[in-house]
This record gives structure tokens, sequence and C-alpha cells, in this order.
């Protein structure tokens, strides 16, 4: 069920993913086709590789076991800190299970990367055996996130994809028993560009998969003039509607006892013209929803709003010197 009453906006929020963001894609002169859980593994050509008896590496000579194509990069702190975990496991299945571990890198990249590797030097670098400089792989199980895990049965068929973590000994019993993989399958969005906005027209998801966001605008014409809060209790969030309205209205949104200010006690002159304003965000008190649309206004506008016994006015903000300087993590 649905109520109106006053209500506020704001900003996206998501949560982000502990795992590497690196969107691989080499160039082939003749890219195969991307594989999915169910198909046969095709043929290929030897790989390139490290710490292999100086000999490359043929995925036929697993035939038979478990194979396990461990996607990985040198930058890539979750695959690095798996490493002992993976160089534990293929010890305990060495006769059933392959565990392969895949970079795109460049040999001179890797070999640099094992020698300051604290378990590889404790190890031995001579067990971390690694295809290098691959193009076909990353083509054939193409990923977004890392480590990429690329679950391959004894007959060669795709059983399907995972991440780093999910390699376990238990995982690995339950396959070699003949069941599924026993975890959801990893699947990444491989058309997501960081170089456009998030979630519009669908760029890395549906545009309505939000949690919490606030939109501003100059006036949109064609458009009427309107105010709409909604408490959306059914689906437990605000909605905050205010179309090309100027300052006043935008702020009764943030505080209700302003639509009972005279106009004449009202001075909004910093700040004229009309404005299209929409929030949703989850639900909360009336006096948090407020107080969030109050700094939101603000921010937006680039002032300070004051309502007291003179009346309603916008406050310019102090000049603040770190304002021009670069922004960065």
């Amino acid at each position: 069920m649905k109520r109106f009453f006053s209500f506020l906006a704001l900003l996206c929020l998501f949560s982000g993913a502990g795992a590497q963001d690196k969107k691989i894609t080499p160039q082939g002169k003749t890219p195969p086709a991307a594989l999915q859980s169910g198909d046969k593994l095709p043929q290929t050509a030897a790989f390139k590789a490290l710490n292999n008896g100086g000999k490359a590496l043929h995925l036929d000579a697993f035939q038979g076991k478990l194979l396990i194509i461990d996607f990985w990069a040198t930058s890539c702190s979750g695959c690095i800190q798996g490493m002992p975990r993976i160089d534990s496991l293929q010890k305990v299945f060495g006769h059933e299970v392959a565990i392969i571990p895949v970079t795109y890198e460049k040999a001179e990249a890797v070999t640099r990367f094992q020698a300051s590797n604290a378990f590889l030097k404790k190890a031995g670098v001579s067990t971390f055996r690694t295809v290098v400089e691959d193009k076909v792989l990353h083509q054939l199980f193409p990923h977004r996130l890392l480590p990429h895990e690329a679950w391959i049965s004894k007959d060669g068929v795709v059983l399907g994809f995972t991440d780093g973590t999910d390699v376990t000994a238990a995982n690995i019993r339950k396959v070699l028993a003949g069941g599924p993989l026993p975890v959801p399958e990893k699947r990444d969005v491989l058309d997501y560009d960081k170089s456009k906005l998030l979630m519009v027209n669908g760029n890395g998801a549906p545009d309505s998969a939000f949690s919490y966001r606030s939109i501003f605008s100059g006036e949109i014409r064609g458009i009427n003039s309107g105010l709409e809060l909604e408490k959306d209790t059914l689906n437990h969030v605000v909605h905050v509607r205010a179309t090309n309205v100027d300052a006043r209205y935008l702020y009764i949104l943030a505080f209700k006892q302003l639509r009972f200010v005279p106009r004449s006690q009202v001075d909004i002159s910093l700040r004229p013209g009309l404005f299209c304003y929409e929030m949703t965000m989850p639900l909360a008190p009336a006096a948090m929803v407020r107080e969030a649309v109050h700094h939101d206004l603000d921010r937006f506008l680039g002032v300070h709003a004051v309502l007291d016994s003179a009346g309603f006015r916008l406050v310019p903000l102090p000049e603040d010197d770190s304002a021009h300087e670069p922004l960065s993590l």
C-alpha cells in the first residue's frame, strides 16, 4: 500500500565488490566464440608457460582430469592471496585435478612478480606453473572480475564459472563425485562501460536497479509544474518528485513550515529560475529524510538555506580555497 506525505531525495549509493575489475579484450585475428556452460572445450594450440620444464603447455595433457583454469594477474590482490590455497589443493588432488593459472601478462612481468612474492619464494618458484601472454583462453572465457575460474569436466565439457574463493576441497570433491557445481555461477557484466553513467540505458544494470538516487536539472519544457511526495511501504522506499518549480517549492520538501511563510519574507533571488528534482531512497524517519533533502538541495544550488524568525533565505557559501584543489582518491 502507498500513502503520500512530505519528503526528500539524494544520490545513488552502491556497494563495491572486493574482486578486481579487469576488462579483458585481447585482440586476435580470428577470436574464438566465447564458451558457455555445457559447451565442449575445443582443441587449442600450445600455450606459453613458465615453470613447465621449459616446454609449452597443452590442455590435451589434462584429459581425464577435472581442469580448473584460474585467471589471475599480478595486480589482483585476491588472486595473490589465493595462491597458497590453490597450491595446497593441487597437491591434495594432484592425480585427479589440474589447476592451471593463466594470465595475459608478459612473461617478464610474471617472472619479476615471482621473484618478489613471499609465498612463491618460500614454496619455490618452480612449483608455480602458469600460462602467460594468453589471448585464446581469455577469448574463450571472457570475464571482467578477477580471480575468475573456469571448471571443465574430465571429458572436456565446461561445467561453469566461479569466483576464486569457490575453489575449495569440498566443492572439488562434489564435482569429482559427478555432481554439478555446488555454487551459483559467476556472471560478469561484460558490456559495462565505466566511461558512461551507471545504469543509464542499462549500462551495468537495468535503469531500475538503483537503491538510492537523486537527480537534478533546470527547467524541462513540456512538463507540468508540481510536487509529489510518496511513501511506498510495499517496496520500502520514498519517492520525491518536483518538476519545474522554483527554489522555494524545492525547499518545502526540506522545511514543511516554509509553506506558511509569507512570500514577502522569502528571498530566493540568489537562485532564480525553475528546477526539476527527483529522489528515491530507502524508508527512513521523516526528520532524517528532510535533513537529507536539505543537504542535497544545498549542495546542488551551492547555498545554505536558512529558515528562522526573519523568514527564509539562501545564503552564499563561504569561499573555500580547497574547492580548487585536484580531486583524487
